[in-house]
């Protein structure tokens, strides 16, 4: 079971995909036509049909990759060993959105 992890994990790190997520120019996206017309679109889309969980989704995710990006983020480790006092707060706001996403799917229906 773990030997799928380790293969799925390799591909992953060949496909160099966090090397790409990590390397994003945000002010050259938001500067981009191409990507803010059609998601301004979509806000006003979902605003449109009052689609209020799937915007706050769309919140999250954006949140989430605002925050992954910090200088906190890239000083979890110290000497290659993670730092358990760092990690915490990031633990716990991983288990509050989550709770947040868990809610917005399946607490109540819009």
């Amino acid at each position: 079971m773990a030997n799928i992890f380790t293969d799925i994990r390799d591909w992953l790190y060949s496909t160099q995909v966090p090397q790409q997520i990590q390397d994003v120019d945000v002010m050259g996206l938001l500067a981009n036509g191409y990507f803010i017309v059609p998601f301004f679109l979509i806000v006003i889309y979902l605003l449109y049909r009052q689609s209020f969980s799937f915007l706050g989704i769309l919140i999250l995710f954006f949140g989430v990759w605002a925050v992954s990006g910090t200088e906190y983020m890239q000083n979890l480790t110290s000497d290659g060993e993670l730092s358990l006092e760092k990690v915490l707060p990031v633990a716990a706001g991983a288990i509050v959105v989550l709770g947040i996403l868990v809610y917005l799917l399946f607490g109540r229906s819009d």
